[in-house]
Protein backbone atom coordinates (compact mmCIF):
# COMPACT_ATOMS: atom_id res chain seq x y z
CA UNK A 1 0.00 0.00 0.00
CA UNK A 2 1.64 3.31 -0.88
CA UNK A 3 1.53 6.07 1.79
CA UNK A 4 -1.49 8.43 1.11
CA UNK A 5 -0.83 10.41 4.21
CA UNK A 6 2.30 12.51 3.80
CA UNK A 7 1.34 14.54 6.85
CA UNK A 8 1.58 11.87 9.11
CA UNK A 9 5.87 11.67 8.91
CA UNK A 10 6.00 15.24 10.72
CA UNK A 11 3.93 14.02 13.34
CA UNK A 12 6.29 12.98 16.78
CA UNK A 13 6.24 9.29 17.17
CA UNK A 14 5.46 9.12 21.21
CA UNK A 15 6.19 5.57 23.23
CA UNK A 16 5.69 5.02 27.04
CA UNK A 17 9.21 3.98 27.60
CA UNK A 18 12.70 5.81 26.22
CA UNK A 19 12.75 6.06 22.70
CA UNK A 20 15.67 4.84 21.08
CA UNK A 21 16.38 4.51 16.65
CA UNK A 22 18.75 1.99 15.80
CA UNK A 23 20.78 2.54 12.75
CA UNK A 24 20.06 -1.24 10.81
CA UNK A 25 24.05 -0.66 9.21
CA UNK A 26 23.81 -4.65 9.71
CA UNK A 27 20.58 -5.01 7.47
CA UNK A 28 21.21 -2.42 5.26
CA UNK A 29 24.91 -1.90 5.51
CA UNK A 30 26.68 -4.85 4.54
CA UNK A 31 26.41 -4.01 0.63
CA UNK A 32 27.09 0.04 0.85
CA UNK A 33 29.90 1.99 1.50
CA UNK A 34 30.18 3.22 5.25
CA UNK A 35 30.03 6.95 3.51
CA UNK A 36 26.88 6.13 1.58
CA UNK A 37 25.16 4.55 4.68
CA UNK A 38 25.94 7.75 7.14
CA UNK A 39 24.89 9.88 4.24
CA UNK A 40 21.19 7.84 4.45
CA UNK A 41 20.87 8.22 8.35
CA UNK A 42 18.84 11.09 9.39
CA UNK A 43 20.24 13.82 11.62
CA UNK A 44 17.85 13.83 14.43
CA UNK A 45 18.36 16.35 17.12
CA UNK A 46 15.22 14.73 19.61
CA UNK A 47 16.28 10.96 19.68
CA UNK A 48 19.86 9.84 20.13
CA UNK A 49 20.75 6.94 17.55
CA UNK A 50 22.84 3.75 18.55
CA UNK A 51 24.63 1.42 15.82
CA UNK A 52 23.18 -1.70 15.49
CA UNK A 53 26.43 -3.44 14.25
CA UNK A 54 28.09 -2.84 17.79
CA UNK A 55 25.19 -5.53 18.87
CA UNK A 56 26.02 -8.71 16.79
CA UNK A 57 23.35 -11.01 18.21
CA UNK A 58 21.09 -8.76 16.25
CA UNK A 59 22.40 -10.13 12.98
CA UNK A 60 22.81 -14.32 14.50
CA UNK A 61 19.13 -14.25 16.10
CA UNK A 62 17.85 -12.86 12.06
CA UNK A 63 19.45 -15.19 10.64
CA UNK A 64 18.49 -18.24 12.91
CA UNK A 65 15.20 -16.86 12.70
CA UNK A 66 15.20 -17.00 8.56
CA UNK A 67 16.12 -20.91 8.99
CA UNK A 68 19.23 -20.97 6.16
CA UNK A 69 17.53 -18.67 4.18
CA UNK A 70 18.78 -14.73 3.91
CA UNK A 71 16.74 -12.83 7.19
CA UNK A 72 13.40 -10.84 5.96
CA UNK A 73 12.52 -7.59 7.09
CA UNK A 74 10.14 -9.23 9.93
CA UNK A 75 13.17 -11.12 10.83
CA UNK A 76 15.63 -8.08 11.41
CA UNK A 77 12.59 -6.47 13.02
CA UNK A 78 12.10 -8.97 15.67
CA UNK A 79 15.43 -9.51 15.86
CA UNK A 80 15.83 -5.91 17.23
CA UNK A 81 12.76 -6.36 19.49
CA UNK A 82 14.57 -9.28 21.28
CA UNK A 83 18.40 -7.58 21.45
CA UNK A 84 17.06 -4.30 22.46
CA UNK A 85 14.33 -5.38 24.62
CA UNK A 86 12.02 -3.22 22.87
CA UNK A 87 8.30 -3.33 24.04
CA UNK A 88 7.50 -1.15 21.02
CA UNK A 89 7.60 -0.37 17.57
CA UNK A 90 7.47 2.20 14.69
CA UNK A 91 6.39 1.03 11.41
CA UNK A 92 5.48 2.78 7.96
CA UNK A 93 1.71 2.01 6.43
CA UNK A 94 2.95 -0.33 4.27
CA UNK A 95 5.22 -2.34 7.04
CA UNK A 96 1.72 -2.78 9.33
CA UNK A 97 1.11 -6.97 7.93
CA UNK A 98 4.48 -7.06 9.85
CA UNK A 99 3.48 -6.59 13.47
CA UNK A 100 1.36 -10.30 13.42
CA UNK A 101 4.15 -11.65 11.96
CA UNK A 102 6.96 -10.05 14.52
CA UNK A 103 4.58 -11.74 17.32
CA UNK A 104 4.55 -14.93 15.76
CA UNK A 105 8.48 -15.11 15.09
CA UNK A 106 8.61 -13.91 18.84
CA UNK A 107 6.41 -16.73 19.92
CA UNK A 108 8.72 -18.98 18.04
CA UNK A 109 11.82 -17.85 19.17
CA UNK A 110 10.92 -17.66 23.20
CA UNK A 111 10.34 -21.64 22.86
CA UNK A 112 13.41 -22.31 21.13
CA UNK A 113 15.45 -20.44 23.50
CA UNK A 114 13.40 -21.31 26.73
CA UNK A 115 13.13 -17.74 27.31
CA UNK A 116 10.56 -15.38 28.31
CA UNK A 117 10.32 -13.00 25.16
CA UNK A 118 7.27 -10.59 25.56
CA UNK A 119 5.06 -9.72 22.38
CA UNK A 120 5.00 -6.26 21.24
CA UNK A 121 2.68 -4.35 23.23
CA UNK A 122 1.95 -1.49 20.65
CA UNK A 123 3.18 0.27 17.82
CA UNK A 124 2.84 3.70 15.83
CA UNK A 125 2.30 4.49 12.32
CA UNK A 126 4.89 6.79 10.81
CA UNK A 127 4.16 7.80 6.93
CA UNK A 128 7.30 6.82 5.82
CA UNK A 129 10.27 4.96 8.17
CA UNK A 130 13.85 4.97 6.78
CA UNK A 131 15.07 2.04 5.91
CA UNK A 132 18.27 2.73 7.76
CA UNK A 133 16.75 3.65 11.24
CA UNK A 134 14.07 1.38 13.35
CA UNK A 135 12.55 3.44 16.11
CA UNK A 136 11.25 1.53 18.75
CA UNK A 137 10.88 2.14 22.33
CA UNK A 138 12.11 -0.34 25.66
CA UNK A 139 12.11 0.37 29.37
CA UNK A 140 15.63 0.41 29.31
CA UNK A 141 17.03 3.98 29.48
CA UNK A 142 19.34 5.08 27.10
CA UNK A 143 22.72 6.13 28.77
CA UNK A 144 23.76 10.06 28.10
CA UNK A 145 26.76 9.87 25.98
CA UNK A 146 26.58 12.13 22.94
CA UNK A 147 28.62 10.41 20.31
CA UNK A 148 26.90 7.29 18.43
CA UNK A 149 29.69 4.93 19.31
CA UNK A 150 30.49 5.74 22.79
CA UNK A 151 26.45 5.78 23.37
CA UNK A 152 26.07 2.75 21.37
CA UNK A 153 28.64 0.99 23.88
CA UNK A 154 27.52 2.32 26.95
CA UNK A 155 23.60 1.04 25.94
CA UNK A 156 25.94 -2.49 25.08
CA UNK A 157 26.76 -2.50 28.71
CA UNK A 158 23.89 -1.49 30.19
CA UNK A 159 22.21 -4.69 28.27
CA UNK A 160 25.43 -6.63 29.39
CA UNK A 161 23.11 -9.05 31.82
CA UNK A 162 20.88 -9.69 28.82
CA UNK A 163 22.55 -10.12 26.21
CA UNK A 164 25.18 -12.81 28.30
CA UNK A 165 21.68 -15.02 28.98
CA UNK A 166 20.43 -14.57 25.54
CA UNK A 167 23.88 -15.59 24.33
CA UNK A 168 23.61 -18.64 26.56
CA UNK A 169 20.02 -19.30 25.42
CA UNK A 170 21.10 -19.07 22.04
CA UNK A 171 23.93 -21.79 22.00
CA UNK A 172 21.54 -23.92 23.93
CA UNK A 173 19.00 -23.87 21.84
CA UNK A 174 21.61 -24.71 18.96
CA UNK A 175 22.72 -27.74 20.89
CA UNK A 176 19.72 -29.02 21.35
CA UNK A 177 18.73 -29.24 17.64
CA UNK A 178 21.91 -30.92 16.37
Amino acid sequence: MENTLPWIEHLPCGFPGHALQIVADVEFGSHRPAAELMALIPITGQQPLVLESLFPEVRTLAYLLAAGASPCRADWLTARVVVFRLNHLALSLSELELMDQINQKLAWLSRFLDLELLQLRSFALRGRCADTVCHGAADVRLPDAQALVPRSLALRATLKHWLLALDLACKRGLVRIS
